[in-house]
């Protein structure tokens, strides 16, 4: 993403939001799908750069449009961090037991059996956040505020 560095901060930022809205949604499906943890940090690593091209940008935007937009971009954030949180601790773990004493591995296991189970109740979080995307019209959002009216 390039901006011209004399053009209006209104329209720096909306040139910003529209190469960061949609790259929120690149990821949903992956991160839904669940069977590549990456998909899910790029997911994680896009809410948090458009969150903070909205609070870098919130001067330029209707306020009741922007803050109903941030706290939905806030709340998949969450979601996401907890999710990921998880799934880096048991990324950790799993190649730790491979190099523990025999002895220990059980409670190695035992760790990770504890976190596989929050983080399936993570996912009681996660898969409603990014439901709101569409039923909370996600894309309309941030195409209307993008919108040069």
């Amino acid at each position: 993403m390039r901006i011209d560095p004399d053009a209006p901060f209104a329209a720096a930022a909306r040139a910003t939001l529209v190469v960061r809205g949609p790259e929120l949604l690149e990821f949903r499906d992956g991160t839904l799908d669940g069977s590549d943890i990456e998909q899910l940090h790029s997911m994680r690593v896009a809410s948090r750069r458009l969150r903070a091209a909205l609070e870098v940008y919130a001067g330029c935007f209707p306020r009741r449009s922007h803050a109903r937009l941030l706290r939905l971009v806030k709340g998949t954030a969450d979601a996401l961090s907890e999710a990921r949180d998880l799934d880096v601790q048991i990324d950790h773990l799993t190649a730790y037991r491979d190099r523990v004493p025999h002895a220990h591995r059980a409670g190695v296991n035992s760790l990770i059996g504890t976190l596989r189970e929050r983080r399936a109740a993570a996912n009681q979080h996660l898969e409603p956040a990014l439901a709101r995307l569409d039923a909370d019209g996600f894309a309309k959002q941030v195409d209307d505020l993008v919108s040069d009216r």
